[in-house]
């Protein structure tokens, strides 16, 4: 956490010293390349963080919504509970919805019912529309990604890589994309090259 802090304060002088140790030691075109990786990846980033933190305040909020008019107890603090799970795409919520019911279960059964359905329509909601929608516009990635990323990264880094894995999932294939694209021209220029240079030959000829 103190390093974190140390970084945001020096992020300037932080930032400056990274460019200059990039185009140091590598020539300007893949200084440049690299350069413009980090600045996606930072912008991919900032948009997932930002488009689950808003997707999940709405899941929290209507969550509270629907506790307080059920009258289930504590409903201010399952309903952050429930928020903060949800920033875990898949799997988040089932991991935030578990103690929130088994907690009912011991406190009033008839409640822990009607929270575990209240989840489970929220959530249905959410996946099949609000998240979608938002994750969607904010980082310009399919479903199919957004499981990928929680899946693989959730396996080899836990936690930590639930909730970092679409993000970084979405910088490798805009990197891949972009390889793809920068040999689909080469290879445009080098036909093209080639054809020019038969014509040239056989006018010659």
């Amino acid at each position: 956490i103190m390093m974190a802090i140390y970084m945001l304060i020096e992020k300037d002088s932080l930032l400056k010293w990274f460019r200059r140790l990039i185009k140091a030691v590598f020539s300007e075109n893949k200084g440049n390349y690299i350069l413009g990786a980090f600045t996606m990846a930072n912008g991919v980033f900032k948009k997932f963080i930002i488009g689950k933190f808003i997707d999940s305040s709405i899941i929290g909020v209507l969550c509270l919504i629907i506790f307080k008019i059920f009258g289930i107890e504590y409903a201010v603090v399952f309903s952050i509970i429930i928020g903060v799970g949800n920033m875990i795409p898949y799997f988040g919520p089932i991991f935030s919805a578990i103690p929130v019911v088994l907690i009912l279960v011991i406190i009033n059964p008839q409640s822990a019912l009607i929270a575990l359905i209240s989840i489970i329509v929220l959530q249905q909601l959410d996946g099949n529309v609000i998240g979608p929608k938002i994750l969607s516009e904010n980082i310009g990635v399919s479903a199919f990604w957004i499981l990928f990323g929680v899946t693989v990264c959730g396996m080899a880094f836990g936690f930590v890589g639930m909730i970092a894995g679409v993000p970084l999932v979405v910088v490798a294939k805009n990197l891949v994309e972009d390889y793809v694209d920068i040999k689909l021209k080469q290879r445009n220029t080098e036909h093209i090259s080639v054809e020019t240079n038969a014509g040239v030959e056989d006018a010659e000829k």
